[in-house]
């Protein structure tokens, strides 16, 4: 399959906000969002056994699939590899094909606002993060079973983050309670702790986290 990066930072999403965390990002999608920050030119190709030797070099065993759309490429012996060296295996996903069933967390990160043949397909997702622009009701996706649910910043700005568990609804948007300079200053301040807290033990420490740090 084609990678596109490797790398290891913190989680700055969704409900595992904040865990130190190997990332590897896939080449390939096939949705076309006008917000996409991966250029799915670039990367090279790699077995299976070359991308768990790669993870194998960094101290977590918690492992991201982003891409481009996983969904496309990963397979069922990939993540029993990745399993067999202790991994926990999440996924981040458009939702628009099905995923291996051992896959450990499932993220739906919906694109069907943005772009045409992009409903999500029926299957279990632990965790759900709508882009959200901060004007139009957010969807619920309620057909689905999802155990927390998220709202993440879109291009255009909007809230940072609101959460909520099973049974309730969207919580109450963290940017109307505080002005957005605000918010942004302490995201800012609160990566540059994580990442200096992480970086006193592990030194290769990408320095960058993965997105946007998150309130939950």
């Amino acid at each position: 399959m084609k990678v596109n990066e490797i790398f290891y930072s913190l989680q700055g999403e969704g409900f595992h906000t904040g865990t130190p965390a190997v990332f590897l990002r896939l080449s390939g999608c096939n949705l076309r969002c006008p917000f996409c920050d991966t250029h799915h030119e670039e990367g090279r190709e790699m077995t299976e056994n070359e991308i768990v030797a790669q993870v194998r070099q960094y101290p977590s065993r918690f492992l991201v699939i982003t891409g481009g759309e996983p969904s496309l490429f990963l397979t069922a012996s990939l993540v029993d590899a990745l399993h067999r060296e202790g991994w926990r295996v999440h996924v981040e996903t458009n939702g628009t094909h099905r995923l291996p069933e051992n896959v450990d967390w499932v993220t739906l990160s919906p694109k069907d606002a943005f772009a045409p043949n992009a409903e999500p397909v029926t299957q279990r997702y632990d965790e759900l993060k709508v882009v959200y622009n901060g004007t139009d009701e957010p969807r619920e996706y309620k057909q689905f079973h999802i155990l927390h649910r998220f709202l993440q910043r879109g291009a255009t700005g909007g809230v940072t983050h609101a959460h909520h568990s099973v049974g309730q609804p969207f919580a109450v948007f963290v940017g109307e309670a505080l002005p957005a300079a605000f918010l942004e200053s302490a995201i800012e301040l609160l990566q540059v702790v994580l990442c200096q807290l992480i970086q006193r033990d592990v030194p290769n420490l990408r320095d960058d986290v993965q997105a946007d740090a998150a309130f939950i």
